[in-house]
């Protein structure tokens, strides 16, 4: 009975103790904080001057700036072609893939290939084998320039110099003539119409009328001595393509001294040595440009780097050749995959492997391929607005 009672006095007591726990978890709890660190500053020391071990180079740095929008070319709307009617030859005298393609200013398609040079008589329409020699050697080229004075150029892919057409016949230039180095990649006509030679050994360049040969190496302002191709921007730059990077000069306004240089694309993956200047005076390689009106680089939506051959037509259309065959962007900056045209042997192209591009106009277009040239004539051309 005892034990009975003292459970009753236990229950009854619960509720009382209940509320004291309550009433003990609402009193709010009590945190103890540290005062704020006082901050102190260090005590002054001298910073330790540094000297320069020499003087600051002249040459500067070209920033590439990405993505910016195409600048508009003409006021016409962009034309996208929806079809190619092409036609393939393996001109006579030449075998093997197709090097380069020139199209002359009075509208002769010159062709190099693997082994043999043609040409295409621009009013017989009809090939006809060119030979520089009896030497079956000197029928080896690997580029052909054509001049605005007419002057027609066979570069050499042996390392035996360069070949340049007067009248019937061929005059040889060797290093005996005055060129840098006998491994020369390409011929430019200058603005000033003078002859610039890229080689192996630097940049030749040869002033006819005067009969001056002047040579530039690394220890002027080339990036080094190996150059792809000279090229001109309405700037007043010479550029000179390297693999590695691109070199700008703007010569010097007398005798006196270098002029100043810069370089562009170092480290960047470029296809530097396919660059060309198109119509309007703008330099490409691939996809990025150098406008020489606000003298800054431009990159654009695509790119591509493993191209083999590049043109730009009057319209801004980027032409690309690759392996694969051929694309048309019509406006780099913004069309669609879905506007672009896309050639290869299926769609009429000779081969399959592109290996050189020349324009005749905006819709004839010449496409040098591993198993011979081809000319496309693009119809269906329609405004994407």
């Amino acid at each position: 009975m005892r034990g009975i009672e003292r459970l009753r006095q236990r229950v009854g007591q619960a509720p009382a103790l209940l509320l004291l726990l309550l009433a003990a978890c609402s009193q709010p709890a009590t945190v103890a904080t540290l005062p704020a660190p006082t901050a102190t500053s260090p005590p002054p020391t001298s910073a330790p001057t540094r000297t320069p071990t020499r003087p600051a180079p002249t040459a500067t740095l070209v920033p590439l700036v990405t993505r910016t929008p195409l600048p508009t070319l003409t006021p016409v709307p962009t034309r996208v072609p929806a079809f190619a009617r092409c036609m393939t030859w393996q001109p006579e005298g030449t075998e093997g893939p197709i090097w380069d393609i020139e199209i002359a200013p009075d509208g002769t398609v010159w062709v190099a290939a693997f082994h043999g040079v043609a040409r295409l008589h621009p009013l017989r329409k009809e090939w006809v084998a060119v030979s520089v020699g009896e030497d079956e050697a000197g029928d080896q080229m690997r580029a052909i320039s054509a001049g605005a004075d007419g002057s027609v150029w066979l570069v050499t892919r042996l390392g035996e110099g360069v070949y340049r057409l007067e009248g019937d016949s061929w005059r040889h230039f060797t290093i005996e003539s005055g060129l840098g180095s006998a491994w020369v990649n390409e011929v430019t006509q200058g603005p000033d119409g003078a002859t610039w030679f890229a080689t192996n050994g630097g940049i030749t360049r040869w002033d006819e009328e005067s009969g001056t040969w002047d040579r530039y190496t690394e220890e002027d302002w080339l990036y080094n001595n190996a150059v792809q191709r000279v090229l001109f921007t309405p700037d007043g730059r010479v550029w000179a393509a390297h693999r590695e990077a691109m070199r700008w000069w703007v010569p010097p306004e007398t005798d006196v001294g270098v002029g100043s240089f810069g370089t562009y694309g170092l480290a960047l993956p470029l296809a530097t040595g396919k660059a060309v200047v198109s119509a309007d005076g703008r330099l490409w390689i691939g996809q990025a440009f150098y406008d020489p009106e606000d003298q800054t680089w431009h990159d654009t939506v695509y790119r591509e780097i493993h191209l083999q051959a590049q043109a730009v037509d009057g319209y801004g259309g980027l032409w690309i050749a690759r392996s694969d065959g051929a694309i048309y962007i019509p406006d780099p900056a913004s069309s669609p995959p879905q506007d672009w045209l896309h050639l290869n042997k299926a769609g009429g192209l000779g081969g399959e492997n592109v290996t050189a591009i020349a324009l005749e106009r905006d819709n004839a277009v010449w496409f040098g391929t591993d198993e011979g040239v081809t000319r496309c004539l693009l119809g269906g051309l329609r405004s994407t607005q």
